[in-house]
């Protein structure tokens, strides 16, 4: 998955493809039979979402995400990650099904119902 690029211009159909393409992996992740190799490509998954994160609260991007309703929008997702620690094989699981807690927020609060 590719990095987050900060526009004024992300759509909607951007992010909601990014949010199903995250919990799509991680389902992909927990179905790896070799655990060690799921704890690696988690923390990649893992990181991924932590960058999104700290490049939407950069100070230098807060007026776009502010003027982009996809965006906005997004950048709550990730306060519904609530990683168990430590990151390890037995927490794999439960870490993994968190970007789909996070995912269900997303759709569930979507400013687009409305």
């Amino acid at each position: 998955m590719e990095k987050l690029i900060i526009r004024a211009d992300v759509t909607w159909q951007e992010i909601d493809e990014r949010v199903n393409d995250i919990s799509k992996r991680a389902h992909e992740i927990n179905q790896m039979t070799d655990k060690k190799e799921a704890l690696k490509e988690f923390r990649i998954l893992r990181d991924l979402v932590d960058s999104d994160w700290h490049e939407l609260w950069k100070p230098r991007n807060h007026e776009i995400v502010n003027g982009c309703a996809p965006l906005h929008h997004y950048s709550g997702y990730y306060g519904h990650v609530h990683y168990t620690r430590p990151y390890n094989i037995a927490n794999l699981s439960t870490n993994l099904d968190e970007f789909d807690e996070a995912k269900g927020w997303y759709y569930v609060f979507d400013p687009r119902k409305k």
